[in-house]
């Protein structure tokens, strides 16, 4: 089986990645809000510690696994290319644009 650039399997790779890296960019600015910004402005909502503590295994395990997906997407993505390059060293791996339609 030759794995390639060229497949709609890379391109849905590539989105999970971005979908996970958007999420933690959010996920990090939403934690930041409700803990730091929001007692300043409003003392009424106040996310306290101790549900912080409560949920801190599932926030670690959140940017774990949001960490694993876009380093395993980056990981593969080099290592193809780098099997790409290997064999073929005079044709430089096609790029895959996210709105190529096949």
């Amino acid at each position: 089986m030759a794995l390639s650039f060229d497949t709609n399997i890379w391109r849905n790779k590539r989105r999970m990645a971005y979908i996970a890296l958007g999420s933690t960019i959010v996920f990090t600015i939403f934690f930041f809000v409700i803990c730091v910004i929001n007692p300043i402005f409003v003392p009424l909502f106040v996310f306290d510690e101790f549900r912080i503590r409560i949920l801190s295994d599932v926030i670690e395990w959140f940017y774990l696994t949001m960490a694993s997906i876009i380093g395993a997407y980056i990981g593969f993505t080099s290592w193809i290319a780098n099997r790409h390059i290997k064999s073929q060293p005079d044709k430089p791996p096609k790029p895959i644009h996210l709105d190529q339609h096949d």
